[in-house]
């Protein structure tokens, strides 16, 4: 159980706490910040100079920022329960949650969502408590637990955000074709070093990813495949197979959160069948916990790894024989 923040300083300065987390894990565009590695930017929807947020936070999806997706604002501790869809709580260990209600206003992408938000979401809410009286009026989901780091706060974030996304462009932007075009094929990746500028210097930086895409397209030939749509691109697919692939070069939660959000909302976005399995591919750095095995597998996502040689002039990947005969066995040979 959540109890509601009554103190509007100690509000604030948790709101201004998510607020900073967020920007730590972003990089500026113009008037708004991207949440790196993700689908998500977020924007202060015209309050406040620009670089600046004051009590507003309003989320798009980087190809589509013309259309919102869900709103984040500074909660109003005198209106409890009943203030701007927002609130801070405190469960019993003392950590600290930034709550949204479950509604979507209506907007160019799709009409309010409040009644089967839950159904088009899958998220969960959670219980508040207000003066000790449990609210019933609103139902309350978690947007991030404050306690955590900012990388482990900014994917909770993500995943809220992406949840939302999904109900709004699932419900109604697909099914009316407002995201115009159907999916086509992507170019492949290729490995590369590149030279990254900073303020006290610049160093060479190793963009793996495009080396694991390479080494694995070697692997599968014409039948993994890049698809895209409006600015979104899947890692990998493989057709005949029925998967839908995801790469990532770490395993920290950041990395994880990302992933499975990504797995979820872009056959939403692409416009891919909905039935496609997860993978996701991560790199065999270190033993991935138990418990976020078991909350991948409560999401359908497959896990599997690659392991990487960097002795020779470029890196060398190689696949688990696991994850290489799960991708060539056919749906109608299973």
């Amino acid at each position: 159980m959540i109890e509601i923040l009554s103190d509007q300083t100690e509000a604030n300065e948790a709101y201004f706490a998510w607020v900073n987390a967020l920007q730590e894990c972003s990089t500026r565009i113009k008037r708004s910040w991207w949440i790196e590695n993700t689908a998500i930017t977020f924007h202060n929807h015209g309050h406040g100079e620009n670089g600046e947020i004051t009590d507003q936070v309003m989320f798009a999806l980087r190809s589509d920022t013309a259309n919102n997706i869900v709103k984040i604002s500074l909660p109003k501790t005198a209106q409890a329960d009943n203030g701007p869809h927002t609130i801070l709580g405190r469960d019993r260990d003392g950590s600290l949650f930034l709550l949204r209600d479950g509604r979507l206003n209506s907007n160019n992408v799709s009409a309010a969502i409040i009644d089967n938000f839950e159904q088009l979401t899958k998220l969960s809410p959670v219980e508040v408590k207000v003066d000790g009286q449990r609210s019933l009026w609103r139902k309350w989901f978690k947007v991030a637990d404050l306690s955590l780091t900012p990388d482990e706060i900014a994917s909770q974030t993500v995943e809220f955000v992406t949840a939302c996304a999904i109900a709004r462009y699932s419900n109604v932007a697909l099914a009316e074709n407002k995201l115009a075009g159907s999916f086509s094929l992507g170019l492949g990746e290729k490995g590369k070093t590149y030279t990254a500028n900073y303020v006290v210097g610049s160093r060479e930086v190793l963009a793996l990813h495009g080396f694991v895409w390479e080494a694995l397209k070697k692997k599968l030939g014409k039948r993994l495949e890049k698809m895209g749509l409006n600015g979104f691109e899947v890692d990998g697919l493989i057709q005949d197979a029925n998967l839908l692939i995801e790469i990532k070069t770490g395993i920290t939660p950041y990395d994880l959160y990302t992933a499975v959000g990504q797995l979820a909302l872009y056959p939403h976005l692409i416009g891919l069948p909905s039935d496609m399995m997860p993978i996701l591919l991560v790199p065999d750095l270190a033993e991935v916990s138990e418990p976020m095995k078991q909350a991948l597998q409560q999401h359908g996502v497959e896990l599997f790894t690659y392991s990487v040689d960097f002795k020779g002039a470029k890196p060398k990947v190689t696949f688990s024989t696991g994850f290489l005969q799960r991708c060539r066995v056919a749906v109608s040979a299973r």
